[in-house]
């Protein structure tokens, strides 16, 4: 939710440090949307609906834990994830390496690699060091999970000081990868 909200440039959706707190997906969607999105979202149970105007042509889906306690997050993340363009993968330097995360979760996602985008959050909370240790350990994981060349943003979507980090290029590659479908579509 943080990060959608670092995205979206405004608190959209609720936060909490307590875990599960977002229980329903949460769209955040265009102004200017093509009314058949909005249909799509009600035929997928996605009733939280809010527009914006900052980021045209974007839909983002805030979703809940697939590793949440609440066992049918994850249920919920599973019926959704093939509805959507890319799927950002959030981690932290805290559950980054958890064994569970990429047994279970990311290695049986490697056949839809290309649509996986993951996001180191919370990097303020790393010196220079442990960030570049982290880092390159994430990516090594995430190779091993099957992943080839996995696409990784370094972000701290809510720092406890100052503001958000590493947005910005996140934004720029999900903005080129948009231009990309509509340039597949032919819109």
């Amino acid at each position: 939710s943080s990060l959608l909200n670092a995205i979206v440039g405004e608190q959209v959706a609720p936060t909490s440090a307590l875990r599960p707190h977002t229980t329903a997906p949460l769209a955040v969607i265009d102004k200017g949307a093509d009314p058949a999105l909005r249909a799509m979202l009600g035929r997928l149970g996605v009733d939280r609906v809010i527009t914006h105007d900052k980021l045209p042509g974007f839909a983002l889906l805030d979703m809940t834990d697939i590793d949440s306690v609440a066992s049918e997050h994850r249920r919920r993340v599973e019926e959704l994830l093939p509805e959507v363009d890319v799927v950002l993968w959030v981690l932290d330097p805290v559950k980054y390496a958890d064994p569970v995360v990429h047994q279970e979760l990311i290695a049986p996602l490697a056949g839809a690699a290309d649509r996986l985008v993951f996001v180191l959050n919370k990097v303020d909370e790393l010196g220079a060091a442990d960030l570049e240790r982290v880092g390159a350990d994430l990516m090594a994981r995430l190779e091993a999970d099957g992943i080839p060349n996995p696409v990784v943003f370094e972000v701290a979507a809510a720092p406890a000081v100052g503001e958000a980090l590493g947005i910005d290029p996140l934004v720029a590659h999900l903005s080129a990868r948009l231009d990309e479908k509509r340039i597949h579509i032919g819109k």
